[in-house]
């Protein structure tokens, strides 16, 4: 898609969305947009064309703060205003019924999404055509204070900068000479702390005999690097930089992206395929929420970076197909097909859901949800958010039986990965194997972020359980994780596992930022909503770290982690809750030592004092090495008074000082 009109719009519509918001109609003609909650609901309808949406949506996301009537007025007198500014000129390209609001597929050119069908393609002049569009960030001019809309704009603008940073990692790879330069100069722009963007660059300098600015590059590199994530340049690029300044002609850019082209590999992702949910309601307007449902999964699904995701318009094209799962499966080529269906029962919607594992034909999972539908809106938003995090867990375990039955001789970096995260952790054996996988991944794919990420987690597991240890362990740990961040500042898990990192150094803010981070780039992650409430433990927040695990596990009704009850116990007992703190450390069918150290401290704070003997008792078997202040010295608490608590709380069950 380009910037001029349809062929088939005689009066086509222009509109710019990156940047300043900008609308014109034919050659040139400016149609004005005054208002800007009206240009932010032109916005809305925009980004996704062809799809009905429902008044109360659009209410919601722009006059969420009114009451409900006051809301569905001001959005009445938005769209009359908004078509009468439309039909200047021109046909009005929305189309209104009662309950929905669409705009019509074809009626106007838009940038953003020009910009979104173009990244990851290899041709060149698509490339070059979306390129020219990427003005600035979306909707840079239109600030609508809604909490609701900034939110939603807060998604489009993460998919919007994913997409940008494919475009142009594409074209300085296929480019040449002056235009290179400038597709890896704006590479660096959108993401600066991303070292593969600057390796980029500094190749693209030198191929055209700027070695000197290549070289000026390197040091700009390095010192963003250190200011910033307090870490010097990877290896690969401290190497470019030697073959640059001793006059050798670098490599094409491919090469220095960081996709293991060195190795010749890729972490094979399972890929999903999410059908349309087929309408099973009687009134086939209806259509529009299981469209709905169907495109907000696949957006929401492609937060997660374990997994790939076809395209919306992909996907779509197998309505009612009378192909197969398998024949969808191969033309499409993924391994998983994701199909459902939506029907009103009365006062209640049914939604239910399959995976199906395409070269088997068998359901690797299936689900049904059953939801009051007095709130579309709401309904919608729920729905998805727990199908999305369920499924994103269900695509993760097949792939992981699937690589289980696989000799480990032919594992493949995101193999090694699966395999590992397989393990239990919480073993020590299990632990140095993990260690090992993530290692090899690593060794496989030196640009696997992710593989950075799980060693440090593997690391810092390791450094807490070393009671008279020195804290090597956790200073690498925190190196690599804050070489994941820069591999892969798009995945929400690198972001998660800094901020646990980080936490153990005792930078609590820091710790704080990385965590909502990673729920900024993937809120469907329960792991990284739960990976925040145990910072926040830490932080002396425990009410918000209480709040935080038990929206982990309303994202996921799943979600059971062997370390989500130790942490959640830690919570209780820094709100001085020790029985409440008892009665979440229960739910564990095998302790450690230190969760025995805990609940013979929170026993003995309750006035039971033979069963805190009996447990002080087996944590000292487990580890004879134990001591109050060895094990509070891997235990940051931000504040005198929590890390007082736990001690006093130790000693008043009989362990050693």
């Amino acid at each position: 898609m380009t910037e001029t009109p349809p062929a088939n719009a005689t009066h086509g519509l222009r509109l710019r969305l990156m940047g300043d918001f900008a609308l014109g109609r034919g050659a040139g003609h400016a149609v004005a947009i005054a208002s800007r909650k009206n240009r932010a609901l032109l916005a809305i309808l925009a980004l996704s064309p062809g799809q009905r949406a429902p008044r109360e949506r659009l209410a919601t996301l722009l006059w969420g703060e009114h009451d409900d009537q006051a809301a569905r007025n001001s959005l009445r007198q938005a769209l009359a205003g908004l078509r009468r500014e439309l039909e200047a000129g021109g046909p009005s390209p929305l189309e209104q019924s009662d309950d929905q609001i669409m705009l019509r597929p074809g009626a106007c050119s838009i940038d953003a999404l020009a910009i979104l069908e173009a990244a990851g393609s290899d041709n060149l002049d698509a490339l070059r055509g979306a390129a020219a569009l990427c003005r600035g960030e979306l909707l840079a001019d239109t600030t609508v204070n809604e909490e609701a809309f900034e939110t939603w704009l807060t998604a489009q603008r993460t998919r919007l900068a994913a997409a940008m940073a494919r475009l142009f990692e594409q074209l300085a790879t296929i480019e040449q000479g002056p235009a290179r330069v400038e597709a890896a100069r704006r590479l660096v722009d959108l993401d600066p702390l991303r070292e593969a963007s600057h390796r980029l660059l500094m190749s693209a300098l030198a191929a055209t005999g700027e070695r000197a600015l290549a070289l000026r590059q390197y040091e700009a590199c390095r010192k963003l690097l250190a200011d910033d994530l307090g870490v010097a340049p990877a290896a690969e690029t401290q190497a470019l930089r030697q073959r640059i300044a001793a006059g050798e002609t670098p490599p094409s850019g491919q090469a220095e992206s960081g996709a293991s082209a060195a190795a010749g590999l890729e972490p094979r992702r399972p890929s999903v395929a999410v059908l349309p949910f087929a309408n099973l309601d009687e009134d086939p307007a209806q259509g529009y929420f299981s469209d709905g449902v169907t495109g907000d999964i696949i957006s929401e699904l492609s937060r997660w970076r374990l997994i790939s995701v076809q395209s919306r318009s992909a996907s779509f094209r197998y309505r009612e197909s009378p192909l197969t799962i398998r024949q969808i499966a191969r033309e499409l080529n993924v391994h998983y097909i994701v199909e459902g269906s939506v029907r009103r029962m009365g006062t209640r919607i049914r939604v239910s859901v399959q995976l199906i594992d395409a070269e088997t034909g068998n359901h690797a999972w299936a689900e049904r949800f059953d939801r009051d539908a007095a709130d579309i809106f709401a309904v919608q938003d729920q729905v998805v958010r727990t199908i999305v995090s369920t499924l994103a867990g269900r695509v993760q375990v097949a792939a992981v039986e699937q690589v289980s039955r696989k000799p480990p001789a032919i594992l493949q970096a995101y193999e090694c990965v699966l395999k590992g995260n397989l393990l239990p952790w919480n073993e020590p054996d299990g632990a140095a194997e993990a260690l090992q996988l993530f290692a090899r991944a690593v060794a496989l794919d030196p640009g696997y972020g992710l593989a950075h990420s799980l060693q440090a987690s593997i690391l810092i597991l390791q450094w807490k359980d070393d009671l008279g240890g020195t804290d090597a362990r956790l200073h690498e740990a925190i190196r690599l994780a804050q070489r994941a961040v820069e591999l892969d500042s798009n995945d929400s898990t690198c972001f998660a596992i800094l901020a646990h990192c980080v936490v153990f150094r005792g930078a609590f803010d820091l710790a704080i930022r990385h965590a909502r981070r990673a729920i900024e780039i993937n809120p469907n992650n329960q792991w990284n909503v739960a990976d925040l409430g145990i910072v926040l433990v830490y932080a002396g927040e425990p009410e918000a770290a209480l709040d935080c695990f038990s929206m982990a596990r309303q994202i996921d009704p799943y979600f059971s982690p062997s370390w989500l009850w130790p942490n959640l116990g830690l919570a209780h007992m820094m709100l001085r809750r020790p029985a409440d703190a008892l009665a979440t450390f229960e739910h564990l069918t095998v302790r450690g030592y230190w969760v025995a150290a805990l609940m013979a401290g929170c026993h003995a704070r309750t006035g039971n004092p033979q069963r805190a003997a009996a447990l002080a008792a087996e944590c000292l078997a487990a580890r004879p090495d134990f001591s109050i202040a060895r094990r509070m010295a891997r235990e940051p608490f931000k504040t005198v008074e929590d890390a007082a608590y736990v001690a006093d709380s130790l000693r008043l069950a009989g362990l050693p000082d």
